[in-house]
C-alpha cells in the first residue's frame, strides 16, 4: 500500500498561487494505432509562464548552527528575529525528517514511522507547539500589575522562604532555601515564584488574562506559515467553563503567575513579545519571505508589518526592560551564566513544569541590550533548567549574528602566507 503526501508545505504551500507560474500548452497529432504524428495542424502552442522567485530572510549561518546546538537533544526549538522588521532569521525545529522523502510516494510503513514517533518530527515546534511559558511569563504578570497601577517597582510582599502558603497548600519556589524580601527587580532578576504568586494574587485573572492577551497571546501571530495555532490565555469565562461558575478557586491565579497551570503558548509568541520589548514595544509580524521576484524583474521586498503595541506606557518598557538585563548582568541574575559583553544579552530564563517528564528549559531575550537588533528564543524539550541550557543557546545565536563566525587560529607547524 502506498500513501501519497501533498509536495507542497510551508511556504510552497502558502504562496503556491505565487511560485508555480501556468503551464504550457503543445498539440499532438496521434493516429489510430497511438503513433505520434506531428504538431496538431490549426492548435499554435502556449508558451508556459515561470513563476515568481523567493527570497527568504533566513541566515543560513545561522540555521546550521542552531541545528548544531540542537543536536544533542531529542527535542526542542530555535527562532530569532529581526526585532525592528520581524525578518525570520532562523527558524530550527528538532527532531526533522528528510524532505525529499515527500518528493516521491512513501510507503504506508514509512508514513506510519513519521506519523507515529513519539517525538513528533512532523511537528513544527516553533508555531504549532504548545508548552507552559513558565517563568518567562513573569514580566508579563509584573506588566499587567505595573499598568494597572497595583504595585511599583520598591513595593515588596511577605519574604520567600521557599514557599508560600495559600488555603491549606504550600506553593513551592524553585529555591528550596528562599530568596527573602524582594522588589520586582530583584523578583524577576532571581525569578522568585513567591513574589509571583503574592503578586499574581493582587493582580487577578481578569486583569492579567486582558493585559496578555494585549501581548500577543492567544492568538497567532500570523507569520507566513500555515497551520500556526492560537494558543491559550485563561480567563474567568474560560474556567466558569471549565469548571462551572464560582467552582473554581482564585488560587489558579498563582500557577498562571509563573507562566504554569493552562497558560499554553507557542515559542514564535514568545519570540514576538520580547522583540516588542525590545523595539519600543512595537511587535512586527514575523515572516520568513524577503523578497519576490517576477521573470524577468528586479527584486521587490517584502513590507515590514506591525502587528500590534504593547499596552505598556513607556515607564512600564523601561521597568520591564531593566529587569531584563538584570536576569543576565545583575549580581543575583538566573542567566549570569552568559555574560558576554560582545553581545549584552538581555532577557528571561524559563524551567517549565512538564507532567509527560523532565522541566523543559526555556530562554528568550534579545541582544545588545542598550540597542537591541536580533530576539532569539530556545524551547528544549526535558532538559531541565533553562539557565543552563536553552540560554547558553541564544547567547551563541546572537553572538553569530552580532560579532560574526569565529576566526580560526592558525595551525601550529603551517606556513602563513600574507596575500
Amino acid at each position: 500500500m502506498l500513501w501519497s503526501e501533498p509536495k507542497a508545505i510551508g511556504l510552497e504551500k502558502r504562496d503556491d498561487d505565487l511560485v508555480r507560474g501556468v503551464d504550457g500548452v503543445r498539440h499532438w497529432e496521434v493516429n489510430a494505432l497511438g503513433q505520434l504524428v506531428g504538431p496538431m495542424p490549426g492548435y499554435p502552442d502556449v508558451s508556459p509562464i515561470p513563476g515568481n522567485d523567493m527570497m527568504l530572510a533566513l541566515d543560513v549561518n545561522l540555521q546550521i548552527l542552531a541545528d548544531s546546538l540542537l543536536s544533542g537533544y531529542d527535542a526542542g526549538t530555535v527562532a530569532a528575529v529581526d526585532i525592528r522588521t520581524g525578518e525570520v532569521l532562523c527558524f530550527v525545529t528538532r527532531p526533522g525528517y528528510d524532505a525529499n522523502a515527500f518528493s516521491g510516494t512513501l510507503s504506508s510503513l514509512e508514513w506510519n514511522s513519521l506519523r507515529d514517533d513519539p517525538l513528533k518530527p512532523l511537528l513544527n515546534r516553533a508555531a504549532k507547539g504548545l508548552y507552559p511559558p513558565g517563568s518567562t511569563a513573569k514580566l508579563l504578570t509584573a506588566g499587567a500589575a505595573l499598568e494597572a497601577g497595583i504595585v511599583g517597582t520598591s513595593d515588596r510582599f511577605g519574604g520567600c522562604g521557599g514557599g508560600y502558603r495559600f488555603g491549606n497548600r504550600v506553593f513551592g519556589c524553585w529555591k528550596p532555601s528562599g530568596h527573602g524580601s524582594l522588589d520586582m527587580f530583584g523578583g524577576i532578576e532571581q525569578s522568585c515564584d513567591v513574589y509571583f504568586y503574592q503578586l499574581g494574587l493582587k493582580v487577578g485573572v481578569d486583569t492579567w488574562s486582558q493585559s496578555v492577551k494585549a501581548c500577543g497571546f492567544g492568538r497567532a501571530t500570523g507569520i507566513d506559515l500555515p497551520g500556526e495555532v492560537d494558543g491559550l490565555v485563561p480567563s474567568t469565562a474560560y474556567y466558569d467553563r471549565r469548571f462551572g461558575a464560582k467552582k473554581w478557586s482564585r488560587g489558579l491565579m498563582l500557577n498562571l503567575a509563573i507562566g504554569q497551570g493552562e497558560f499554553l503558548v507557542t515559542p514564535i509568541q514568545l519570540l514576538q513579545y520580547y522583540a516588542a520589548l525590545a523595539n519600543n514595544g512595537v511587535a512586527m509580524k514575523p515572516h520568513l519571505l524577503l523578497a519576490t521576484r517576477a521573470p524577468q524583474r528586479s527584486w521587490e521586498n517584502v513590507t515590514p508589518e506591525v502587528a500590534f503595541k504593547l499596552p505598556y506606557s513607556p515607564s512600564t518598557l523601561s521597568i520591564l526592560r531593566e529587569a531584563a538585563r538584570l536576569v543576565v548582568y545583575g549580581g543575583h541574575g538566573t542567566a549570569g551564566g552568559i555574560k558576554d559583553d560582545s553581545v549584552r544579552m538581555a532577557g528571561k530564563t524559563g524551567t517549565a513544569q512538564n507532567p509527560h517528564g523532565n522541566d523543559h528549559s526555556w530562554f528568550v531575550g534579545y541582544a545588545p541590550s542598550e540597542s537591541p537588533r536580533i530576539a532569539v528564543v530556545a524551547l528544549v524539550e526535558n532538559a531541565g533548567h533553562g539557565s543552563v541550557v536553552a540560554a547558553p543557546i541564544c547567547l551563541q545565536i546572537a553572538r553569530r549574528y552580532i560579532v560574526g563566525p569565529p576566526v580560526e587560529k592558525p595551525k601550529p607547524g603551517l606556513a602563513q602566507t600574507t596575500p
